[in-house]
């Protein structure tokens, strides 16, 4: 049996997933994502992991930060993990750079607000 996680455990998963879809997809361009087979479903599990670690998030927690979009990554979760088959890979390609990499620096702040360490 695993140790009971807190919310510094989740916070780190949340950190932890955009580091790695970020990295995973480092100077890539869109039709070399699209060809990669691999990266699109590492991706997909990193995606799926962030909306995961999100519904544990504590809601007054979310209500502080309300910044982040807590629903949207749980909802892109939810339809990776549901509606897998209607998925589109320059969607979330695009949501890298758009909305991932200027969010990650507001999840680190959080968590060490937190107590993660950084």
């Amino acid at each position: 049996m695993t140790a009971p996680r807190d919310i510094r455990d989740y916070l780190n998963d949340l950190v932890a997933a955009c580091h790695s879809i970020i990295r995973f997809t480092e100077g890539m361009t869109l039709d070399a994502y699209l060809a990669d087979e691999k990266t699109r479903y590492a991706v997909m599990r990193a995606y799926e992991i962030l909306g995961e670690a999100v519904r544990h998030v504590p809601e007054p927690l979310k209500i502080a930060n309300s910044d982040i979009p807590w629903r949207t990554m749980a909802a892109v979760r939810n339809r990776i993990a549901h509606g897998y088959f209607g998925i589109d890979d320059s969607v979330l390609f695009t949501a890298i750079d758009q909305d991932l990499k200027p969010l990650l620096p507001r999840l680190e702040r959080l968590a060490r607000e937190q107590g993660m360490a950084p």
